[in-house]
């Protein structure tokens, strides 16, 4: 699927350069000092409930 959508995203691209600095990614081009990583590693999830909650 990313396979499918980096070359789409580079037939859309084709012809037109990437300016400096930048970089081609699967989610379009981007800044060389940026990465492409899934949105759920970005966020820790606490599932902890407070005990003021419980008690109520």
């Amino acid at each position: 699927m990313v396979d499918l959508m980096v070359n789409e995203q580079r037939s859309s691209t084709a012809g037109k350069d990437v300016p400096a600095g930048y970089k081609l990614t699967e989610v379009g081009v981007i800044p060389e000092d940026w990465d492409c990583v899934p949105f759920g590693n970005l966020f820790k999830t606490n599932t902890k409930k407070k005990k003021s909650a419980i008690m109520s």
